[in-house]
């Protein structure tokens, strides 16, 4: 999977929407939608379908990828301070989806799923942006162990800068984690 490129993709549709005009509240920002729609178009743009709100324990992972035997279980969050606990604990319900079991459950085909975990979120806080990269972080706080290959940040500096400091700069952070190929066939039990 080339979640990397993916997601420079992504920025520079991002980025293209932001330097067109800046539709945000100003008590807000902007939308989730807006973020998800520039990752949902790189990856449609590749090949993948886009399962949003995808049904998972009583609620709803935010996008679901499809490419073949490729799955992308992603989530999407605006960071404020002390957003922490939120990614940690949202990260650990996305760790629970089992791809075979939720595959065959919503009628897809099965095959030997190769999953992955995406995380793409945006911020006007710099703290939240150190946290995010490593460089404040409390060990409870993080929810990205070494598992978790870091891709980074990107900042947006200038179109936002007509509505003050507090909307400059502008971030948007990732991170990706592949997982293993996931047969669609039972294992059997370990014998000891």
């Amino acid at each position: 999977m080339h979640v990397g490129s993916l997601i420079g993709e992504a920025l520079n549709i991002h980025g293209k929407h932001i330097r067109c005009g800046v539709p945000m509240n100003l008590d807000m920002g902007f939308r989730e939608a807006l973020l998800v729609n520039s990752v949902t178009l790189a990856f449609h743009d590749r090949g993948y379908l886009c399962y949003p709100q995808f049904c998972f324990q009583g609620g709803a992972i935010d996008a679901v990828f499809v490419k073949g035997a490729n799955v992308i279980v992603s989530e999407f969050k605006r960071l404020l301070p002390g957003s922490g606990r939120t990614i940690l604990n949202q990260t650990k319900r996305m760790l629970e989806f089992d791809v075979r079991q939720e595959m065959a459950f919503h009628q897809f085909k099965p095959k030997d799923w190769q999953v992955a975990h995406l995380w793409v979120c945006d911020t006007w806080d710099k703290h939240t942006v150190n946290w995010w990269m490593g460089k404040r972080r409390r060990t409870t706080d993080c929810p990205f162990d070494p598992s978790w290959r870091r891709l980074g940040c990107a900042d947006f500096h200038g179109p936002l800068e007509r509505y003050g400091s507090d909307w400059d700069p502008y971030a948007v952070l990732w991170a990706f984690r592949e997982g293993a190929r996931m047969s669609h066939k039972r294992s059997r039990p370990s014998r000891c």
